[in-house]
């Protein structure tokens, strides 16, 4: 992979870990990393394969694996999002096939507003 080929600037995004006054979620979101990413729309037959494992699936991010970066989350997980820009991509599918696990594909689904 090129250097080019990761022209994006994301951030990973997980759950603030507080708890409201009756110990549910608090709902709000906190970075996690900023990392460098390449973002393709899906479309045609490559949009139908990935609706197999996630049904919104719009998008799919490519990044080198920032697994070490989100120790204390937990891992890159489908509990995490992305926001590019202020557009919001959830984590659907974490695709680690990379036969030298140094990349991840992630197929996302993009948050209407």
């Amino acid at each position: 992979m090129r250097a080019g080929d990761l022209p994006y600037r994301v951030t990973i995004e997980a759950r603030n870990p507080d708890l409201g006054a009756r110990g549910q979620a608090a709902g709000d979101w906190i970075p996690a990393a900023t990392v460098w990413a390449g973002i393709k729309s899906l479309n045609g037959n490559e949009a139908i394969q990935a609706r197999q494992v996630f049904g919104t699936a719009t998008v799919k991010v490519k990044m080198r694996d920032p697994e070490p970066l989100l120790v204390a989350v937990g891992g890159l997980s489908t509990k995490l999002r992305i926001n590019f820009g202020g557009r919001i991509l959830h984590i659907g599918y974490v695709d680690r096939n990379d036969q030298g696990g140094v990349y991840v594909e992630l197929v996302c689904g993009e948050q209407t507003p």
